[in-house]
């Protein structure tokens, strides 16, 4: 697995810059950094797999893994650590609060490589492992996870491979703690309510609602279809959206996530689509497809939720939206 893959791979959010070296001796990751982040950080892994922060004006870079580091503390030097040419990051994405950053780490042995799950902070670069594969592998081509914080407060999820297969992994925020297994199967695909209480997960064809934190799975499950990924929790947290098969065709559904039973079809979708809501959580734009075979929707349309026609934006290909 090359560094190249690396290449691109850019997280923004909040943060402030970096200073000390993450191989000293600090408090974890999990405590508070003092003073207010200051918004507007961006984070990326350098050709060498190291992850920086910097400015978007390309200013205050600070490296926080790995190499040569700048230490504030001791009034801005630079200081040399080893070059670990073994050992590189990848996928690093940013807490709600931006306060920490949580990425994938490889170290490459003589007889196997080490895939673990890091959360640092974002200032010192000081990490704490929250998970060690059991197994090196990729999720995808050139991820070894697929990160995802919560869009509220400190947990985090992420996909990781396992000896079982594709497993669905949730860490609390609560340093020490091991992150929890939280369901496996293939494909997996998830998404977090915006109070970051609620999971909507796709298992292969079946939709189910998860509270990892408080109970897990709500019992309820919907048979769905593999003409479509991610399914899409409205902005309030009430309604999900979903495909199902509808009069020997695909339809879109809206159901409120606490009854299953109560889903209504609002409109027919081809046999591959992709969707989202709007922020007022008044309309869903849909992509979608009646060649699986194309690398793109021949369709783009808002779509009402509660009453109304469908608006047809393009009927040319688009890659996404």
């Amino acid at each position: 697995m090359g560094l190249a893959v690396l290449l691109g791979i850019i997280a923004v959010a909040c943060g402030s810059s970096a200073g000390k070296t993450a191989d000293a001796p600090s408090p974890s990751a999990g405590d508070e950094i003092e003073g207010d982040m200051e918004v507007n950080r961006i984070a990326y892994v350098s050709p060498n797999g190291d992850l920086f922060t910097v400015d978007p004006d390309g200013g205050d870079l600070s490296q926080l893994t790995g190499g040569f580091q700048v230490d504030q503390d001791a009034g801005g030097g630079v200081q040399a650590q080893p070059l670990r040419l073994n050992e590189y990051y990848a996928w690093p994405t940013w807490s709600a609060d931006g306060t920490k950053l949580a990425a994938s780490r490889v170290v490459v042995g003589d007889d196997r490589a080490e895939i673990t799950v890091q959360v640092m902070d974002a200032r010192t670069g000081r990490s704490e492992t929250v998970y060690v594969n059991d197994q090196p592998g990729l999720v995808a081509d050139g991820a070894p996870h697929y990160i995802y914080w919560a869009p509220s407060g400190n947990t985090l999820s992420f996909l990781a491979t396992t000896s079982d297969g594709l497993g669905l992994f949730v860490w609390d925020g609560t340093p020490g703690n091991p992150a929890m297994l939280v369901e496996q199967g293939a494909p997996l695909y998830f998404q977090w309510s915006n109070d970051g209480g609620v999971m909507a997960l796709h298992i292969g064809s079946d939709i189910t609602m998860s509270r990892p934190l408080a109970g897990g799975a709500s019992g309820q499950t919907i048979e769905s279809t593999t003409g479509f990924r991610v399914p899409a929790i409205s902005p309030d947290g009430e309604s999900l959206a979903y495909v199902a098969a509808a009069d020997g065709g695909m339809g879109l559904y809206i159901t409120p996530v606490d009854d299953f039973s109560q889903a209504r079809k609002i409109t027919d979708v081809g046999v591959s689509s992709a969707f989202l809501w709007s922020p007022d959580g008044a309309t869903l734009v849909v992509g979608d497809q009646s060649n699986p075979r194309v690398p793109f929707f021949d369709r783009l349309m808002l779509v009402p939720v509660e009453a109304g026609a469908a608006t047809t934006l393009s009927t040319e290909g688009v890659i996404a939206f």
